[in-house]
């Protein structure tokens, strides 16, 4: 948003809107991007227009679209996310740790590999924080890009600067914040995914994001191999095969004898796929077994 009467969004398949404080209309693009998905889109009180997407960067003046070159080995939907710093100053970031800076049409390569950036914002040029996967939270200060020690492992996908203070916000209602010393968890709002934080000039925080159900996770289901069910034991160990999935925190093994009745009960560590047997014809005369394995 540029001001309340001038606020511009996007979105698939080539949608880009704008609002002049009465309506929303569509804005027509360029034949080739017509398809494209966009990710964000960004203003400048000039007027000048910058969108990132499925085909790249692009920055529109006066109806004028123009491609942005952000350097060599970008892909054209690495980009995730920008910052207008200035007029003829955007940053990018995105996938693998990707950092561009275009300056007046020229690109500076500020990569720091690992875990994808999802949101850039700045409170001056020498102050920027981008934020990402895996709970990842960087800061361009003096001259140099620092990783913090992530405080979540949730993924953070906005981040807003001000004078005072930092906020992030992320999965599972994530709710970070930087108080000038470190971060620490603000809170989390639960049954919600937050994609995006604003802090208001009354120094009000809007987060917004979208409901999600949870429905897992789903463990990883045993599948008896030794002995195969209601089969004979074959050797001295007992062994099962595990489904994909989340470890459980035990599996619950049965033995039973060739009429059903439960014998053996087993507790064991839900990553085990195996448990050795003392030889249970010489103990007890039990001569085949059967498994059950919930």
């Amino acid at each position: 948003a540029l001001s309340t009467v001038d606020v511009w969004a996007v979105g698939e398949r080539g949608a880009i809107v704008h609002w002049d404080g009465l309506v929303w209309k569509e804005v027509l693009v360029p034949e080739e991007l017509t398809h494209a998905h966009w990710r964000r889109i960004g203003g400048h009180s000039d007027g000048d227009l910058w969108l990132i997407g499925d085909k790249g960067a692009w920055r529109v003046t006066e109806g004028e679209w123009r491609p942005v070159n952000v350097g060599e080995g970008v892909a054209n939907d690495a980009l995730l996310a920008l910052w207008i710093a200035d007029k003829d100053d955007v940053w990018f970031v995105g996938k693998g740790g990707l950092i561009r800076r275009v300056v007046d049409g020229s690109p500076t390569i500020m990569d720091v590999p690992g875990d994808h950036l999802h949101d850039i914002d700045g409170h001056t040029h020498g102050d920027v924080w981008a934020v990402g996967a895996d709970g990842r939270m960087i800061r361009w200060h003096q001259d140099v890009w620092f990783d913090y020690l992530p405080v979540t492992h949730r993924d953070l996908h906005a981040v807003h600067a001000t004078a005072d203070s930092v906020w992030s916000t992320g999965d599972a209602g994530a709710v970070l914040r930087w108080n000038g010393d470190r971060w620490a968890v603000h809170t989390e709002v639960e049954h919600v995914d937050l994609r995006g934080v604003h802090v208001t000039s009354q120094g009000r925080v809007l987060a917004g994001g979208m409901h999600v159900l949870v429905i897992g996770p789903f463990l990883r289901v045993p599948r008896p191999t030794n002995p195969v069910e209601a089969g004979p034991l074959n050797g001295m160990e007992l062994t099962w095969s595990l489904d994909e999935g989340h470890d459980a925190s035990f599996t619950y093994l049965q033995l039973t004898e060739s009429q059903g009745f439960p014998f053996w009960i087993l507790m064991v560590e839900g990553k085990r796929q195996r448990v050795p047997l003392p030889d249970l014809t010489a103990t007890c005369g039990l001569l085949s077994i059967t498994i059950a394995i919930v």
